[in-house]
């Protein structure tokens, strides 16, 4: 996954949907273009669609967390037995 964020230069972060703190940065080693949406753009879109693509969407939103949060776990044990 990270190689698929690094190659295609797009930041992932999934409080927006899961309602949590941000939990990711981005550093960019180039000159690289920005573009800004505000909060309520995003709001709005995310309220136009049908109550269960939403809930969908918060749900993977969270699995996805959880998995990170569990692979993150694993990798520490992992480095800590080498």
């Amino acid at each position: 996954m990270r190689e698929f964020l690094k190659k295609k230069l797009f930041q992932l972060d999934l409080a927006f949907f899961t309602g949590f703190e941000r939990t990711s940065d981005a550093v960019a080693i180039t000159d690289i273009e920005v573009l800004k949406v505000p909060y309520s753009t995003i709001r709005a879109q995310f309220d136009s669609v049908p109550g269960w693509l939403q809930t969908m969407t918060k749900t993977l939103a969270n699995q996805v967390q959880d998995y990170s949060k569990e692979l993150k776990l694993l990798k520490d044990v992992e480095a800590k037995d080498k």
